[in-house]
């Protein structure tokens, strides 16, 4: 009897001991809640350790987005001594840390070790040494991870005056480029109304064209699309996106097109057919300075640049446009570089290198 009261004894006392101990430490989270974030900067942390007992500790980590239903990592320090007092944690003081990822828009192939844009949620353990044990603290905490930078619009110019209604539009990415997982960019123009903020315009009008999906860093105005008046004043901008996630976007930027009065090219419908090189074709004839090609592709859906060459086989310029398998028809403003009377070449390389060309003048 006294023998099992003596059992029963030491194992209340265990437990109020571990007890105890679980209540000996707490966890100060120090990790930014904005801006960029390297995965060095998740173990920013204070322990605070009131037993007067050296004891060997480990801290476990979850990142998930921010709704915390999509596990992104998990991570683990190997075990390190924690003594009285309180401790300043850094990613250097508990390494090496083993990671261990979960989506593919996270992995360990950046060497800096940069989280790509998104808002997140960390959660952390501490546990007693390797065994399986209760933890002695948690704490989660949600941060984002913005670009240093937005995108910057190139061209057209703000507050431009342009002398097409088909113009390109260029700008420069968001940096640094690795924060970016998956990186592409929505491009908005609407028209800007007497009296009415650019700004504005973009938020409260409806679009005269936007395209959800841009993975250049650039976008020739089509001309299947609506048609810009020379009477109105336009606004656009484009907006970088992670995983088709908005990141960050740029200024808006205005244009006008030339006064009224000057008669400006539409596509009449004439399509040039590119054919693979040898099987030998016409030179056709444009009648103004939009173009439309034809042409056949065998290969899977990608983008690829449709080249054009003068008679003398200088590169005059390169469009970037998306081929699918199967018939497409492409419409392309011709611009300036392009002169009457002259003769220029169309090319289109396929995935197996086989080059798909056609001639025409310009009348």
């Amino acid at each position: 009897m006294n023998r099992h009261f003596l059992h029963i004894a030491a194992l209340l006392i265990l437990f109020g001991c571990a007890t105890a101990g679980q209540a000996q430490v707490s966890m100060t989270l120090q990790v930014p809640p904005g801006g960029v974030l390297l995965k060095k900067q998740l173990w920013a942390m204070a322990l605070v350790y009131t037993g007067n007992t050296p004891i060997y500790t480990r801290v476990s980590l979850l990142l998930t987005d921010a709704s915390g239903s999509q596990p992104l990592l998990t991570a683990a320090t190997p075990s390190f001594l924690l003594s009285r007092g309180a401790k300043q944690i850094t990613a250097a003081d508990v390494s090496p840390i083993q990671y261990q990822y979960l989506s593919p828009a996270i992995t360990d192939r950046d060497p800096e070790g940069f989280l790509p844009v998104g808002a997140y949620q960390a959660c952390y353990t501490v546990l007693a040494g390797d065994e399986q044990s209760s933890p002695l603290a948690e704490d989660c905490v949600q941060f984002e991870v913005e670009p240093l930078s937005p995108p910057m619009l190139n061209t057209p110019a703000d507050e431009d005056t342009l002398p097409t209604t088909l113009p390109q539009f260029t700008w420069l990415p968001p940096s640094p480029l690795n924060l970016f997982s998956n990186l592409s960019y929505r491009f908005n123009l609407v028209e800007v109304r007497p009296g009415q903020n650019p700004s504005d315009a973009l938020q409260e009008n409806l679009p005269v064209y936007t395209n959800r999906n841009v993975t250049d860093i650039y976008m020739n105005y089509p001309a299947s699309a609506l048609s810009l008046d020379t009477a109105k004043q336009y606004a656009w901008q484009v907006v970088a996106q992670n995983n088709l996630q908005p990141a960050a976007q740029s200024e808006v930027w205005t244009f006008r097109l030339k006064g009224s009065g000057q008669s400006y090219p539409q596509f009449n419908g004439n399509y040039i057919v590119l054919k693979a090189a040898g099987e030998g074709a016409g030179a056709y004839t444009v009648a103004n300075g939009v173009i439309g090609i034809k042409f056949y592709s065998f290969d899977k859906d990608r983008y690829t640049d449709i080249k054009f060459f003068s008679a003398d086989q200088k590169l005059v310029t390169v469009a970037n446009v998306r081929i699918v398998n199967g018939t497409n028809y492409i419409t392309y403003g011709l611009g300036a570089s392009f002169k009457s009377g002259q003769l220029y070449f169309i090319q289109i390389k396929g995935m197996n290198n086989i080059r798909y060309t056609a001639a025409f003048r310009i009348k």
